[in-house]
This record gives C-alpha cells, sequence and structure tokens, in this order.
C-alpha cells in the first residue's frame, strides 16, 4: 500500500516523490505505513469572475454602516438611560403604565384628558376675568379719572 488519504491530506510513505512540490502542514503518523509526510493536493480552482466578487470598497463600507447603526443605537441607550437617572420618579410611572389591564387604558387617559380641560378652564376663566376687569378700567377709567 504505498500510499492512503487521510481527510483531505494524501499521507504517502517516506522516500515517495512529492511531485516538486513542498508539503504544507503536519499529519499524524499512521500504524502500518511509518512516519507520515504531506502530500499537497490538486487544488486547480477556477477563480470567480471579476464581476461575481463584491468589491473590497463595498465590504469595508457596509462594516463602516453597521458600526454606525450599532453606534446610533447605543447612543439611545444612553440618552435614555441618562434621562431615566435624571428623572426616575418616571421609571415607576412607566411600570405602572406597561402592566395595567388594557382596559385600563382608555379610562386613565380619559381622566388625564378630563384633569387637563379643567385646568385649562380654569385658567381662561382667570384670563376672562382679567380682561373684563381691564375693560372695565378702560371703559369707566380709573380713581384718578373722576
Amino acid at each position: 500500500r504505498p500510499s492512503a488519504i487521510v481527510g483531505e491530506v494524501r499521507v504517502t510513505r517516506p522516500g515517495q516523490p512529492t511531485a516538486g512540490e513542498e508539503a504544507v502542514g503536519t499529519c499524524v503518523d499512521e500504524p502500518g505505513f511509518g512516519p507520515a509526510t504531506l502530500q499537497p493536493l490538486a487544488l486547480d480552482l477556477e477563480r470567480p469572475a471579476l464581476e461575481d466578487a463584491k468589491p473590497l470598497q463595498d465590504v469595508v463600507w457596509m462594516a463602516v454602516g453597521i458600526e454606525l447603526v450599532e453606534m446610533l443605537v447605543d447612543l439611545v441607550r444612553i440618552i435614555a438611560t441618562v434621562a431615566l437617572l435624571a428623572a426616575p420618579w418616571r421609571f415607576s410611572r412607566l411600570l405602572v403604565v406597561t402592566f395595567e389591564p388594557v382596559k385600563r387604558w382608555p379610562q386613565r387617559r380619559t381622566e388625564e384628558l378630563d384633569a387637563f380641560l379643567l385646568d385649562e378652564a380654569n385658567h381662561a376663566d382667570e384670563s376672562i376675568g382679567d380682561l373684563h376687569a381691564a375693560l372695565c378700567t378702560a371703559a369707566r377709567g380709573t380713581e384718578l379719572a373722576f
């Protein structure tokens, strides 16, 4: 038995010619063969057409773009963390809203809207009172006009 195939490497007995090529790598001795030597296999692979391969510049810019997107996502996370640390009471409200029942949401939104409209109505009443007083003063004059 002059040779045997082990994996992708041809193993031959010492002293056999290697077809003028240097062997690369190492191989384990196989029982019955003596010390093993490597012999390169004929790997006559065709090169792909240049149009089929992506240019290196496109690959580099794609990697740069992916890294940029990852940095932007990290930036959003950092901003959210700073906002949470700056206003921790908002986090407790976020937890309450997140875990509330689905049917509770419209009721909560209605209560918030009612409170907002009541506050706006109070401000409007105060503004109307101030404007009424200013109109009366403009129509009758001040105490100094008498």
